[in-house]
């Protein structure tokens, strides 16, 4: 028997005989709903697991033990028999997009990164007859490296053969690079002397001298060249994230790139039915010239407007670098490995900000209470934030705020203890970083190092602060953290259709896996104080699986599935 069963083993009978504890509400005698007869993991060390949990006006008055649960029991209180079933904190995922990804499921054309190229043409083509009164046809993901694995001339022409007069514009897996026909660069003003801005370029064939259709780090551009969708389309967009976040057991989720018309449609859905899980909104505005605009009366304006009930707004977004994959963007110590399509030896990305940009940034919305999630993946971005981290607490001092570095894949050693000495956090996605078409993608262009990415153990290790989120709709399909609790466990891919692992010394235990993705997610909502454990006094932020965590073989965690998810009490899944 592996060691790891031995533990589950010993867990599994330890815990049986447990005599639980029970924590009671003393100003509260009775319930509105009971969940009983349960194994439930409350994420609270004092009292880490129970039996059952007694809930009034969506807050929890009683965890314990059946028999003094009960006691809260009257002739109006609603009793649900888990039936042995595990229960545990809803989810909080730290790092998604989600009315992005509403609009992508609802309003583009989608097809996976697995896709060959006469499997993109037949979709693109159903969508073009499916969406005939549109002059736009948007959506994706191709994958990183696909026309490294495709032989296209021109992506540009290979597009106008199948799209006619429509303008095409295709996002891949991680959202930051853009794939358009002519008629699109056409209405976008891209001509032969366009200069892309800051930060991004847009390729050329070299021996042409023509545009291929490729737009690196352009997708924040296009979109602020394009007409936006309507609040309609937002408020649709927004409801369709969060009734899938709580299919997947999420009661909380940070938006990790909003704009003010993502900000209006949470907040107008709050108000009008109230939203089923707390939400966190990343204030963020740019323009076609710009990514990054600190423009604080306007943040400030959109942050005191929108916030509510469920919606926090004291959060902001900045963009350091791009992505580690073939578009080399993201701004890395040593140099990519070089190949026929980037020739040279001393490519290292780039920064978006100088550093006095990066600290004057942080240091005036540290002073308006702003936690700021900056995108860092190379570990020459890290470092940079780092500093101006730094010296953005030798000016403020330490507001109690948490900088979130995203998506902080490499960590140079001399960097990882700066993380707990400074107060920051590390944001991970560790659904998208254990053996994959991602990780070889990065592999590619990293070479070696890549085999070191994403130091979890070490980083907890030294007293640092992880939060996890999905970062959809990028690269993942869904919302679904299970995988990524797994990977964080085992270094390996969840599905098994990659062999290997990836740094394995790195793997942490499923507790603290789990910590990650509640209690430490609520904080980084702002939320800590009433949700993100089982504990009287907080929001009644339940969900039940199919499958106890802690029986299970470990390859089997990514097989969980949800049988309900409630929020403040109310049942919202099924």
């Amino acid at each position: 028997m592996s060691l790891n069963k031995v533990s589950v083993l010993l867990l599994s009978v330890a815990t049986s005989f447990h005599a639980y504890a029970t924590t009671v509400e003393q100003n509260s005698h009775t319930a509105d709903l009971i969940l009983k007869n349960g194994r439930i993991y409350t994420g609270n060390s004092q009292q880490p697991w129970a039996d059952a949990i007694a809930i009034k006006a969506g807050k929890i008055v009683a965890v314990g033990s059946a028999d003094k649960v009960m006691g809260f029991r009257n002739g109006d209180t609603t009793v649900v028999d888990l039936d042995r079933k595990m229960a545990m904190p809803g989810i909080n995922d730290a790092h998604a997009h989600p009315t992005w990804g509403g609009l992508k499921q609802l309003f583009q054309c989608n097809f996976p990164a697995s896709s060959s190229p006469p499997q993109i043409k037949e979709r693109i083509s159903a969508c073009i007859k499916d969406q005939s009164q549109s002059q736009w046809i948007r959506g994706g993901q191709w994958t990183a490296e696909f026309f490294q694995r495709n032989a296209i001339d021109s992506p540009r022409q290979w597009l106008d053969a199948i799209s006619g007069d429509k303008a095409i514009l295709l996002t891949d897996d991680t959202g930051h690079n853009v794939w358009a026909n002519s008629k699109a660069m056409a209405l976008l003003s891209i001509s032969a002397d366009t200069q892309a801005p800051k930060g991004s370029s847009f390729e050329k064939n070299p021996a042409t001298g023509e545009f291929t259709g490729i737009l690196l780090e352009a997708n924040g551009y296009i979109k602020s060249k394009l007409p936006d969708w309507s609040d309609t389309q937002y408020l649709q967009a927004a409801k369709y994230a969060v009734d899938l976040a709580n299919s997947f057991g999420i009661t909380g989720i940070k938006d990790a790139d909003a704009n003010e018309s993502v900000a209006r449609a949470f907040y107008t859905l709050d108000q009008k039915a109230g939203l089923s899980a707390h939400v966190g909104v990343s204030i963020r505005i740019s323009d076609e010239h710009k990514k990054n605009i600190f423009d604080m009366p306007q943040i400030m304006r959109i942050r005191d407007q929108y916030s509510s009930r469920h919606v926090n707004t004291h959060f902001a977004k900045i963009y350091l670098d791009g992505v580690p994959t073939s578009a080399r963007t993201a701004a890395m110590i040593s140099p990519y490995k070089s190949d026929e399509h980037s020739p040279g030896d001393n490519q290292r990305g780039h920064l978006l900000l100088n550093a006095d940009e990066l600290k004057s940034a942080l240091v005036k919305l540290d002073k308006q209470g702003f936690t700021v999630k900056i995108h860092a993946a190379g570990d020459q971005a890290i470092r940079s934030a780092l500093d101006a981290i730094e010296a953005m607490r030798k000016i403020n001092g330490n507001s109690g705020m948490k900088p979130e570095l995203a998506h902080a894949e490499f960590i140079d050693p001399i960097d990882l203890p700066r993380f707990a000495q400074l107060n920051a956090t590390a944001d991970f996605s560790p659904y998208i970083w254990y053996p994959s078409p991602i990780s070889d993608s990065i592999q590619s262009v990293v070479g070696a190092r890549a085999q070191q990415a994403w130091p979890t153990r070490d980083l907890l290790d030294s007293g640092a602060t992880i939060v996890a989120g999905s970062d959809w709709p990028s690269v993942v399909p869904d919302l679904t953290p299970w995988n990524a609790i797994e990977a964080l466990v085992t270094r390996r891919d969840p599905s098994g259709q990659h062999k290997g692992t990836l740094w394995p010394k790195q793997a942490i235990k499923l507790e603290e896996a789990l910590r990650i993705f509640t209690k430490n997610g609520a904080q980084a909502l702002g939320a800590g104080g009433i949700t993100g454990s089982i504990e009287v006094g907080k929001s009644a932020d339940i969900i039940v699986l199919n499958q106890n965590l802690f029986e299970v073989p470990v390859d089997d965690i990514s097989e969980t599935r949800i049988v309900s998810t409630y929020f403040e009490g109310a049942k919202v899944y099924p």
